[in-house]
């Protein structure tokens, strides 16, 4: 088991986990030992410095008293009178008495041992114990202080007094007629261990080796002034000689006359922590001094509490490493016995996998008897079992091949293991490619060999064909026009090696294949850095992602030209660069500059020969083996009149003298085919010889000698073609060695020709049409004025007010002096400047904008819903806009009539339904009270009670629903699911399809929440179903689907009902045409208005209906809105820009849509826009893009920092109001306030909260933002 647990230790590195745990707990209980001992350390310092130093402040200011009140007594005091008169009649008892009692009373009050009194001459006077004797120490001491004449101090065993009292002697003096006069001397004791060495001894904390001393330093030694404890009968010296080697560490700093603390030894040799300070005004020192055995216990003490834990921690860690090996060799036990039981299983099989093998099984001994072979062996070679068995295995090779057979055999049996390739051959003779594995064993002290056998013949085809194919692409790579370089790179993308180049790259760069192979680009190609590629093989080699290199000048020592790279990487890894040599063409690219440079000069010259003479000296500059034709074209006789151009030094004075100067000036008929070319506006080549040009008459033979002369090739023309018209021709007789590139660059140069000859042509068109326009110019003044919409035009940056028609006036109500000249916003036109904001973008992207609705006020202050579509012109230099206006606000109040008609014609029909619930719901509550009349039980009416309130509820919620259908209201968005408005319509119409016995499916696909406004979606849902519940016979059948396709909500309505025929169905959603009763010709009763508004709701909302129907078969309604899963405002805008001024927009940002639906209804009726969210980003969407009037957001909704979202709110509209739910209760909402003041204030409503509450807030809210 341990030896078990010790490999499981090393394969799962175990140890090495369970060694940095240890280390860890180790250095974690040290640096906590090190923490307690440091910690320990300073407390017992701190201790040992604040008594040491109060004790050397008590002691400083016991002294200090004392020579105060020496100083006292010197400076005159009575007693000194006293003491002139006991001293001029000693023998008065009275005055001896006196001086006695005074002296007495001074040593009780000061706490003096005793006092001496001595005459001016050093005799004792007076002393104040009986038993005092005559001291030689005092006697000296006052005589001192006679001669001195101040105060004198014999300090604790001083060497000139020998004496362990402290004794003070103060000279007394009394002034007689200002006079002063010595009158003796006063001697005061102090025993020290009364007063001084009690207060050294004492020490405030229990400590047991603390210790304070006392010392004075004199020249060579420290003398010892307190008593010292006896510890270990060693008792410290009174004295210590400095010259000593080694001293106690107390003697020691007192010695150098240094503070603080030090550790060392005392005079017992115990190791002592000691702290030195020298007592002001005397020559002590204090030196406080504690046992480092005991300032050192609690750290003994931690240091084993720590040992203790840190081995727990150990044990506890190793405890739970072996549980957990426990539990892994367990789970190891059970997959062993799976593995062995795996084993067994597969050794039962292996049988059968070798039978069955596609391979070649055989075992061969070592005389190469085949000893056993599967199936699959004798398939592969035609043989019977038994025939093979009866083979050696050399049999199985072609016979050329035998005599290799044994010395292979040898090599399987040597190896062991064998992998190779050979030869066999089958019973029918057929030869066939193979691969042969082998393992060498023993069995009964015999070799044998288990050989496997496989067919490779479809893999060497393959092989073949790989090489084959690898030959072509080799074959394509070494001849492709265009230069390849494979590169890889040793460091990831630094640098790059070359390691193939095709035969095109070499000739281009002029290198040797072999000599660049494996060496550095860099070294190469010098200029590649410079060259811009460098970097994008690095990147490339990098991303993967190919690249495109523009053409680029590439230079070097060695080469030099424009370069056009495409870079990629192969799947190996690779870089692979393919360019082209763009030189050529880019000076073609310059001579066709210089050309088009050339052609800029000849603007000013007239379309005649001149021109063409100008134009092919440019040309001739190009290449002199080029000899120019210019030529004028007769449209009439359909003649070119050709003339070379002189002064080109092509002509030599042989031929013009045998020819005559004119040999090139001639006329060409120019009909048929050769026209043409002609047209065709492009450089053709023309089938003609010089014989034909010469029109003299010159014979052939002369003609052919005059070619080989001049050295003709060939001749080119082009024609100088404007509206399909020729009006010349240029022609170039080419000599031998010409450029014949240079035709492309003709081409264009003659294009070039043809565009002056254009615009000369243009010009004259212009001309001639100026006329005309100044007479149209005048009857389209006349539709301007006279046209019955109003026509404005502004300028685009700043809206002012160019022109105005008649019907423009009319309608801003102004003379057209007042409007022209102001803009827009002075006039007040707009009732949000942020309409013309809007507007001015989509004209500076677009340039146009068709169909915008917008509210404008009159200069009477009437408001008007109108139509305008925006056209951008430049008039003279200058941006205007182009405004066609018209007027719906009309259509718009009728339109509206309109949908609310057919919303209460549709009330009207679910009237039945209706009913139907309510008499079921008032069915519930009469049949429960009237079982409540019969009980009569206090029990049974508790239970009722229940039943009854749920019942009216639900009654109540269905009139509540009904009433919002039927209210006038705009477009509100709110998230909910599509299949609960479905199942609302379908729990309506219920009733009216129970009488006719319709089956209604319902199949829904989607049920996530999205987006929409659900009464106008509901009112158009409800007209389609309505309509295939009037179409279907008794038992019919209405499916209605609920589906999402690429992110648009599909309600499908089909029905087995009568269906509509072709020529009605494309007329169903026009106004008024119905097919049923009143306005139709069917039983049910219409009126036409149901699909008609249902097509303009869905344009509303952004959506769209569609029908399709057969006659007799049923009709299939398809309504399709956007799938809005995150508020959406670019959709969502689908209305008029302008919202209704008397009416609060809304957002509501909650999260538990319980309350978000309560707070809407609350709402409805005051405000024209609701808007519900359930997140933070929604919320910002909707700030971000919508002018809110009132914003209601709970504290916790995901995502929503209410500083920021108050912020943005202000940001679009300074007059927001705001209203902060919160579930935080007022006692604890103080943190929450002030940041909420900070961000502007806001109205709470701690939940729970009354409707009642939320419509105070509503009705305070709409007074102060001057809403309705």
């Amino acid at each position: 088991m341990f030896s078990e647990f010790k490999q499981y230790f090393k394969k799962y590195r175990v140890s090495g986990f369970f060694s940095v745990i240890v280390v860890i707990i180790v250095i974690f209980g040290i640096f906590s030992f090190l923490n307690q001992k440091s910690q320990n350390e300073k407390k017992y310092r701190e201790e040992l410095k604040v008594i040491a130093d109060f004790k050397a402040k008590q002691i400083s200011d016991w002294f200090n008293e004392r020579m105060a009140q020496a100083n006292f007594q010197n400076n005159g005091g009575t007693f000194a009178y006293n003491l002139r008169d006991y001293a001029k009649n000693p023998s008065s008892a009275e005055l001896r008495n006196k001086v006695k009692v005074w002296l007495d009373n001074y040593v009780k009050v000061y706490h003096y041992s005793c006092a001496t009194v001595y005459d001016s001459s050093g005799k004792i006077l007076l002393c104040l114990d009986s038993k005092c004797e005559k001291v030689e120490a005092e006697e000296k001491l006052a005589r001192l202080a006679l001669k001195n004449n101040e105060i004198e101090l014999n300090d604790i065993y001083s060497s000139s007094y020998q004496n362990s009292d402290l004794n003070i002697a103060v000279p007394l003096k009394v002034i007689e007629d200002k006079n002063i006069f010595q009158v003796g001397v006063l001697v005061l004791k102090i025993d020290p261990k009364e007063r001084l060495f009690p207060l050294l001894n004492t020490w405030p904390t229990p400590r047991k080796t603390v210790e304070t001393l006392l010392f004075r330093r004199e020249s060579n030694k420290v003398v010892l002034l307190s008593e010292a404890r006896i510890v270990n009968n060693v008792s410290p010296e009174l004295s210590y000689n400095l010259n000593k080697k080694s001293l106690p560490i107390g003697v020691w700093s007192v010695a150098k006359d240094v503070e603080g603390f030090y550790e060392g030894l005392d005079c017992r040799g115990i190791e002592v922590l000691v702290y030195a300070v020298k007592i002001p005004a005397t020559h002590w020192w204090m030196v406080a001094k504690i046992d480092s055995a005991e300032f050192n216990a609690p750290v003994v003490l931690a240091a084993r509490n720590t040992v203790f834990i840190v081995l727990t921690m150990i044990i506890i860690c190793f405890l739970f490493v072996y549980l957990v090996y426990y539990r892994d060799r367990s789970v190891l036990m059970e997959e062993k016995n799976i593995v062995e039981m795996e084993r067994t299983i597969i050794a039962h099989e292996k049988d059968f996998l070798a039978k069955y093998s596609n391979d070649t099984i055989m075992i061969v001994d070592e005389y190469f008897n085949i000893l056993d072979v599967n199936e699959s062996g004798c398939r592969m070679y035609g043989y019977t079992r038994e025939e093979i068995l009866s083979m050696k295995a050399d049999n199985l090779r072609p016979p050329e091949m035998k005599s290799d057979f044994k010395k292979t055999a040898k090599i399987m049996y040597s190896a062991g293991n064998y992998i190779g390739e050979n030869i066999h051959i089958k019973k029918n003779g057929e030869r066939f490619p193979i691969e042969v594995s082998s393992n060498a064993f023993e069995k009964d002290g015999k070799k044998h060999l288990h050989v496997i056998i496989r067919d490779i013949s479809v893999r060497k085809q393959i092989e073949a064909e790989a090489l084959l194919q690898q030959s072509k692409y080799k074959e394509l790579f070494d001849n492709i026009a265009d230069c390849v370089v494979v590169c890889t790179s040793p460091d990831n993308g630094e640098s790059f090696n070359i390691v193939d180049i095709n035969k095109s790259a070499e000739v281009l760069e002029k290198v040797n294949k072999k000599d660049i192979i494996g060496k550095s680009l860099k070294e190469i190609f010098p200029g590649v850095v410079d060259f811009g590629l460098y970097e994008i093989l690095g990147k490339v080699w990098q991303t993967g992602i190919p690249e495109y290199c523009p053409p680029a000048f590439y230079k070097d020592d060695k080469i030099e030209g424009w370069r056009e790279n495409y870079v990629y990487r192969l799947p190996r890894g690779e870089v692979v660069a393919v360019y082209k040599d763009l030189t050529k063409e880019k000076n073609k690219q310059d001579n066709l500059n210089f050309l088009y440079k050339s052609s800029l000069e000849t603007g000013s010259m007239m379309f005649n020969v001149d021109l063409f003479s100008y134009a092919a000296k440019k040309i001739s500059e190009l290449d002199e083996n080029i000899i120019i034709l210019a030529s004028a074209f007769d449209e009439k006789t359909n003649i070119l009149k050709v003339k070379a151009v002189e002064g080109l030094g092509l002509m030599s004075d042989t031929i013009t003298g045998l020819l005559g100067k004119d040999i090139l000036n001639f006329d060409l008929i120019v009909e048929g085919n050769a026209k043409k070319h002609f047209l065709a506006g492009r450089m053709n080549k023309v089938p003609v010889d010089f014989y034909e040009f010469n029109l003299r008459a010159v014979p052939r033979p002369v003609c052919n000698v005059i070619e080989k002369m001049l050295n003709f090739e060939s001749f080119y023309a082009m024609g100088i073609v404007h509206d399909k018209k020729l009006f010349g021709c240029v022609s170039l007789v080419m000599r031998r060695g010409a450029n014949y590139e240079l035709l492309k660059i003709v081409e264009s140069f003659v294009s070039q020709i043809s565009s002056i000859l254009q615009r000369r042509l243009l010009e004259e068109e212009r001309m001639k049409m100026l006329g005309v326009i100044e007479k149209t110019e005048e009857k389209y003044l006349q539709i301007f004025n006279l046209s019955p919409l109003p026509i404005m035009i502004t300028r685009l940056d700043d809206g002012c007010f160019i022109e105005v028609n008649d019907s423009a006036v009319k309608l801003i109500g102004a003379k057209k002096e007042y409007i022209v000249g102001k803009t827009s916003i002075e006039l007040g036109l707009y009732t949000d400047p942020e309409d013309r904001k809007k507007i001015i973008e989509q004209l500076q992207k677009c340039g146009v904008a068709i169909g915008v609705r917008v509210r404008q006020y009159t200069l009477g202050g009437k408001e008007l819903l109108v139509l305008q579509n925006y056209k951008v012109l430049d008039i003279e230099g200058v941006r205007c806009v182009l405004t066609i206006t018209q007027d719906i606000t009309e259509h718009k109040q009728l339109k509206n009539k309109l949908i609310q008609a057919q919303k209460l014609e549709a009330v009207g029909q679910l009237a039945s339904g209706v009913s139907h619930e309510f008499n079921n719901l008032l069915t519930i509550i009469s049949l429960a009270m009237e079982e409540a009349k019969r009980k009569n039980t206090l029990e049974f009416y508790s239970k009722i009670t229940n039943t009854v309130i749920k019942t009216s509820k639900q009654a109540a919620s269905i009139a509540k629903r009904l009433n919002e259908f039927a209210k006038k209201r705009e477009i509100a968005y709110r998230k909910q699911t599509v299949t609960s408005v479905v199942d609302y319509i379908l729990e309506l119409l219920n009733n009216q399809a129970l009488k006719k016995n319709i089956i209604i499916e319902k199949e829904y696909l989607f049920e996530e929440e999205i987006y929409f406004d659900d009464t106008l979606l509901l009112q158009v849902i409800l007209n389609v179903v309505q309509n295939a519940i009037h179409a279907v016979k008794n038992e019919g059948k209405i499916k209605v689907s609920v589906r999402e396709d690429l992110g648009v909500i599909s309600i499908i309505v089909s029905d087995n009902g009568i269906g509509i025929s072709k020529e009605h169905l494309s007329k169903i959603f026009d106004p008024f045409f119905t097919t049923k009763g009143a306005f139709g010709t069917g039983e049910e009763v219409g009126t036409g208005l149901g699909l008609s508004v249902s097509y303009s709701i869905m344009q509303s909302l952004a959506g769209d209906i569609s029908a399709e129907s057969e006659a007799g078969k049923g009709s299939t309604f398809t309504i399709r809105i956007q799938a809005l899963k995150s508020y959406n405002p670019v959709v969502m805008k689908k209305m008029p820009l302008i919202q209704d001024p008397g009416k609060l927009n809304v957002l509501i940002a909650e999260e538990k849509k319980s309350i978000s639906t309560i707070v809407s209804d609350v709402l409805k009726e005051k405000c024209l826009k609701i808007i519900v969210t359930d997140n933070g980003q929604d919320a910002f969407n909707v700030l971000g893009s919508e002018t809110i009037d009132l914003l209601i957001a709970e504290l916790n909704v995901p995502a929503l920092k209410i500083e920021e979202t108050l912020a943005l709110a202000r940001e679009k509209n300074p007059k927001v109001s705001v209203i902060i739910l919160t579930d935080v209760k007022k006692e604890s909402f103080s943190p929450w306030k002030d940041k909420i003041d900070k961000a502007g204030g806001a109205e709470v409503l701690h939940k729970p909260f009354k409707e009642e509450e939320v419509k105070v807030l509503l009705e305070k809210i709409t007074k102060e933002q001057g809403k309705v």
